[in-house]
């Protein structure tokens, strides 16, 4: 869109089109709600310690902040801080960091990131999800999160070289690490939380997540570069890897698994 059409014409509206776009994903919304059986109740009110029948019942807001919970709640919101700030960070900012923050720009960094994006978000996603349904989510999720924290500081340095081949390899890799932690991570967290307070217990943590993590990841990002240079970005990234990390191995309640 910004190579067809002016900065104008995209400023007075267009570039709503790609949030637009979507709304496609409602297909997919329809589909499950009307050709998917929900999984069968496999706890009873006793089991979670909630009020029987007939007795009076927390809201599931309450719910989401008991005692029996809270511990749920903190680890599914570090569980989510890798995903919103490394997407934001690998996918929103990068370009700006090829573009604008570097020495030497990147040539065609627009390109690199709808490559890179498809190649690990469209066709990696899925496959990243298969293993952990075969594996367990925490393995998978680790080995993503962990090779983000290990090699997020050298491929960022190496992107900073301005080579388009070199930001395209390394830009992928982060992403692939990113799959692996980011497609289990939604059944991970339903899988943490009783069905009377699993939608607001894991919007919670997630928005929580998502409004810390991921609405301040490029601004810092920009101040960790302008300080320590390219290596700056990716010692965000170790840092998100590894509160998050901390996030899926605290977690205390487990109340499905597959």
């Amino acid at each position: 869109m910004r190579h067809y059409f002016t900065s104008e014409q995209l400023t007075d509206g267009l570039w709503r089109v790609p949030f637009l776009c979507g709304v496609l994903v409602s297909a997919s919304g329809f589909y499950l709600k009307h050709n998917v059986k929900d999984h069968k109740r496999i706890e009873s009110s006793s089991d979670l310690g909630l009020p029987a029948d007939g007795e009076h019942q927390p809201t599931p807001l309450q719910m989401a902040f008991s005692k029996k919970l809270r511990g749920s709640l903190f680890s599914a919101t570090a569980a989510v801080c890798l995903w919103s700030g490394g997407f934001y960070i690998l996918f929103v900012w990068l370009v700006i960091f090829m573009t604008d923050l570097i020495e030497h720009p990147v040539p065609m960094p627009y390109a690199i990131n709808a490559i890179s994006l498809f190649f690990t978000m469209v066709l990696i996603f899925p496959f990243a999800g298969w293993l952990s349904d075969i594996y367990g989510r925490k393995p998978i999720m680790t080995m993503g999160a962990s090779g983000i924290a290990l090699f997020s500081p050298p491929l960022m340095k190496l992107i900073g070289t301005g080579d388009s081949a070199t930001a395209l390899a390394c830009q992928s890799a982060l992403g692939i690490c990113l799959c692996l932690y980011g497609a289990p991570l939604c059944a991970f967290l339903v899988e943490h939380f009783p069905p009377e307070s699993r939608l607001t217990s894991v919007a919670i943590g997630y928005n929580t997540a998502m409004a810390i993590a991921g609405g301040l990841s490029p601004a810092l990002s920009t101040k960790l570069v302008l300080d320590y240079g390219p290596v700056g970005a990716g010692y965000l990234m170790s840092a998100f890897a590894i509160i998050s990390l901390c996030g899926v191995h605290s977690t205390p309640n487990e109340y499905y698994k597959r």
